[in-house]
């Protein structure tokens, strides 16, 4: 009467034990916000949300069962909710003081930048004049006979002697003298005839650039000149000079190149990732190391275009140049100061990784914990960077030992999603045979198929009127083939048979008679095996 006291006491408690872990979640849940309200209100700690246990990523604001693998959802309490970011590492401080973890704040500060590039003085391209002729001729006399000469407005550079030139002065002087004589005819028209003539003759010279002063001379003295002097446009210097005296020159040919050295360009290159810092009139320092000056400047201009071979945008700075001390092809240093006029959210430049498609900083979370953060950058400073997303002011960065860091993070977080798939993966296995409704197929018992197997290939044993066998090759076989032998033998003759033993798992046959054994030829014992 007590066994079976007993045996109903059991079968109680496990009924009850079933019956309350199989209830519905919906119980559950309620039962679990009920008691949740009153933690609240007697001044527990708040229930955030529900999170997965086996993958935290998976969260409800509701308790319940974990979709995936079926388990409790379980409660995140306020001030805990950064354990179910998968980023997050948790290093031991005395872990952080070996690695040698820093961290510092990320602030809003005006970031400071200063260029420092080299420059070269040249010629300001505004002040440069190309000498040509617009006559063929030679060079009679050359007043300029070398380069670097300095030039004055109006100074003589060479004399040419063309006779394209002589004919022309020719004209003009028929034509002078034509109109006076159409001047004194008491025809208006034969008057006007002889002025038209007279300008048309005057605006060749002019076109040749025969100066006033010489058309002038010509009609004063009324003879031609042989040669035509050309002068100088502008104070400069002489910078190329490609003639000398009796050459023949032609219009193609560029006689003088003089330059204005008074005002002149600094050219500087900039590379392309400090093209943001620069904009037009952006003041700029330039050294002059030779001379232990340092003046300062504006840009004036920018080029529109990069360099391809050394990816660099040149700059242009303009300077008066009194008394020439900056010489054409001279270096000099440029400072530009580029800081920023806003205030921006910065972080120090080694805390930045750069991993070549991704800009990452490792953000420390307090109590030891650490993640891994994607961030935009904007301008680089002198030692900070601009991040305009990603990360906010007050925020701790980590600026030493980061890629440790950030390696375990990734390392954490493939084996996470690796986790999440392989469940995932037996989950829908699971689904699959439940719908199915089939059951996993059973493995066959151990040596059974093997044993059919050989139960059917000794079954196709040779009869008896075969040659005789050697049966001393069959130890070692299991009584499951030797009990499938006999089986097949039982055609066999019984006589044949007679005094057959069995020793140590061996089945011995004695030799059969020659009188009692038909004679079988080799062709028929062939044609029994192959049947």
């Amino acid at each position: 009467m007590s066994r079976f006291v007993n045996v109903l006491l059991v079968l109680v408690i496990v009924g009850l034990l079933g019956f309350i872990a199989l209830r519905p979640s919906g119980e559950g849940g309620a039962a679990g916000t009920a008691a949740s309200a009153p933690a609240s209100s007697s001044g527990k700690r708040k229930i955030l949300y529900y999170k997965d246990p086996m993958h935290p990523w998976l969260t409800s604001p509701r308790p319940g069962k974990a979709p995936d693998c079926g388990m409790d959802m379980v409660p995140v309490y306020e001030g805990e909710e950064d354990e179910s970011n998968p980023n997050a590492i948790k290093i031991d401080p005395v872990m952080q003081q070996n690695i040698g973890v820093r961290t510092a704040l990320a602030k809003k500060r005006i970031l400071t930048h200063r260029i420092r590039t080299t420059g070269r003085v040249t010629y300001d391209e505004r002040l440069i004049r190309h000498i040509h002729t617009k006559i063929s001729g030679w060079v009679e006399k050359l007043y300029v006979d070398f380069e670097g000469k300095f030039v004055r407005k109006g100074e003589p550079l060479l004399d040419i002697y063309s006779p394209e030139l002589v004919s022309t002065q020719e004209e003009y002087l028929l034509a002078l003298r034509a109109a006076d004589l159409y001047r004194k005819s008491p025809d208006p028209a034969a008057r006007e005839q002889g002025e038209a003539l007279l300008r048309s003759a005057r605006e060749r010279l002019e076109y040749w650039d025969i100066s006033e002063d010489e058309i002038a001379r010509l009609e004063e003295t009324r003879r031609p000149r042989k040669t035509l002097t050309l002068y100088s446009e502008l104070d400069g210097i002489v910078v190329k000079r490609n003639t000398y005296e009796g050459q023949h020159v032609t219009p193609k040919k560029n006689l003088f190149m003089i330059a204005d050295i008074s005002r002149v360009w600094i050219l500087a290159d900039i590379y392309e990732y400090e093209l943001p810092w620069i904009r037009v009139e952006k003041k700029a320092v330039v050294e002059l190391p030779h001379l232990g000056k340092r003046l300062t400047g504006r840009i004036s201009y920018i080029d529109p275009y990069l360099n391809p071979k050394t990816r660099t945008a040149t700059i242009r700075l303009e300077f008066d140049n009194p008394g020439f001390t900056m010489k054409p092809d001279m270096y000099v240093n440029v400072l530009i100061d580029a800081g920023d006029e806003r205030r921006v959210v910065t972080v120090p430049e080694e805390a930045v990784i750069n991993t070549g498609r991704r800009k990452v900083v490792v953000v420390a979370l307090g109590n030891g914990k650490f993640e891994s953060r994607d961030v935009e950058l904007g301008k680089r400073g002198d030692d900070f960077i601009e991040v305009r997303k990603g990360l906010r002011e007050g925020e701790k960065v980590v600026t030493s030992a980061q890629f440790l860091i950030d390696s375990e993070s990734q390392l954490k977080l493939g084996m996470a999603k690796m986790s999440h798939d392989m469940s995932a993966m037996d989950g829908k296995k699971k689904k699959e045979e439940k719908g199915s409704g089939k059951e996993p197929a059973s493995q066959p018992a151990a040596g059974g198929t093997d044993a059919k197997e050989k139960k059917k290939k000794t079954s196709s044993a040779p009869p008896a009127s075969q040659p005789a066998v050697d049966h001393s090759s069959m130890s070692g076989m299991d009584q499951a083939s030797i009990s499938g032998t006999r089986e097949g033998m039982s055609g066999m003759d019984q006589s044949g048979m007679s005094g057959t033993s069995m020793e140590g798992g061996t089945m011995k046959m004695p030799p059969a008679a020659p009188a009692s054994q038909p004679s079988v030829s080799p062709q028929e014992g062939t044609r029994g095996h192959e049947r």
